[in-house]
């Protein structure tokens, strides 16, 4: 068995890093799966909820624009995101 993941889908769309007063913020590699999903959870929440505001800032727009090209992306990776939870269930034993 391949112990690695062979990704063969190329990501189309990658926003540019998340800055604040310019200095770039990582999202640490050991909790970005964990970290990201919380946050997307609570903006479809927020968007099934209507508690977004008409008068979004042009951040939050271009934010929400990226989200949705990322969540196309995501669906376009299923393959490979398969094979990784497949491997993940493997190595932790877990179903």
């Amino acid at each position: 068995m391949n112990s690695g993941c062979n990704f063969k889908t190329a990501v189309r769309f990658r926003p540019p890093p998340l800055t604040l007063n310019k200095l770039n913020m990582p999202n640490m590699s050991y909790c970005r799966f964990e970290n990201t999903a919380r946050a997307m959870a609570d903006c479809i929440s927020a968007i099934e909820d209507n508690d977004v505001s008409e008068n979004l800032s042009i951040y939050e727009i271009n934010g929400l624009k990226d989200m949705q090209m990322l969540a196309m992306d995501l669906i376009n990776l299923q393959n490979e995101v398969e094979e990784l939870l497949d491997h993940s269930r493997v190595k932790h034993h877990t179903n």
